[in-house]
């Protein structure tokens, strides 16, 4: 049996597809870390994108690209960013640069364990 995904992956996953049908490959997208929910829009730049965030919430900042995003792929990227925020990982200003999520297993171990400590 395949592993279940997160109403908040099929949220993330929906609306990033959304912006591909819609032509806004390269633009930015904004997603609650809490519960996958979008404001919607999709921003030309990520500093715009950050800056028209609610700060009281944690977000992901993802590029839109025209391969789309599953909704596998949005938990994992769900799980990670979790991850980083609940270890202290902020964006403090709009123009701060991408957080880069490790490509490789054995990177991610990695960042893993040294975000365990």
């Amino acid at each position: 049996m395949a592993n279940q995904v997160s109403d908040a992956a099929k949220r993330v996953s929906d609306m990033y597809n959304l912006h591909v049908v819609c032509g806004k490959t390269g633009h930015w997208a904004a997603f609650r870390l809490q519960d996958g929910t979008s404001d919607s829009m999709a921003y030309p730049s990520r500093a715009e994108c950050v800056s028209r965030q609610n700060p009281l919430h944690a977000h992901m900042y993802l590029r839109i690209n025209p391969s789309g995003l599953s909704p596998e792929d949005a938990d994992r990227l769900l799980f990670f960013y979790r991850m980083a925020h609940e270890n202290g990982y902020r964006v403090k200003e709009p123009a701060q640069p991408h957080f880069i999520m490790p490509v490789t297993r054995q990177d991610m171990s990695h960042w893993m364990k040294e975000a365990s400590r």
